[in-house]
């Protein structure tokens, strides 16, 4: 997760890494869900960020497999409805079709390809059953075990 507001986050959570004027928090179990899935599956990473704000995400969260990713994509790569957010006027939406994942990587299909996102939004010109939507993560919560072995995905 990455937040620019502090106000929600109790002060003796430490983010993992700062950006500007960004914080980092890495969710629980988010390196063993990173490791399964590079063991099991071609992995992409499609952010609604801008690019430069994502080189740090990679370094943070990736590490050694930063270099395993298929494509990087960034706000460039997503559809860019031209509306913005109720709840922040200066947010766009930027959607993520998955049209485009398969028009330049040729193998994938709706068949075998998967989106995960916090935003339902982000996947609405997506074919049924090819988004998984998280909960959002709420910094310093104990008990968010999405990632964990036991957890949702």
């Amino acid at each position: 997760m990455i937040e620019e507001k502090f106000t929600n986050i109790p002060p003796n959570i430490r983010p993992d890494v700062f950006h500007g004027r960004f914080r980092v928090y890495k969710r629980p179990f988010c390196d063993d869900f990173l490791k399964f899935c590079f063991e099991r599956f071609e992995v992409g990473l499609w952010s609604a960020a801008r690019e430069h704000n994502i080189q740090v995400l990679l370094n943070t969260l990736l590490g050694a497999y930063r270099n395993r990713l298929l494509f990087v994509w960034d706000q460039e790569d997503c559809t860019d409805t031209e509306f913005l957010c109720l709840d922040n006027k200066y947010k766009p939406i930027f959607l993520k079709e998955l049209d485009k994942v398969w028009e330049k990587h040729g193998q994938y299909s709706s068949s075998n390809t998967m989106l995960i996102d916090d935003e339902p939004y982000r996947a609405l010109l997506n074919p049924p059953n090819t988004t998984i939507f998280t909960k959002k993560y709420v910094v310093g919560d104990v008990k968010d075990n999405l990632l964990g072995p036991k957890g949702e995905l």
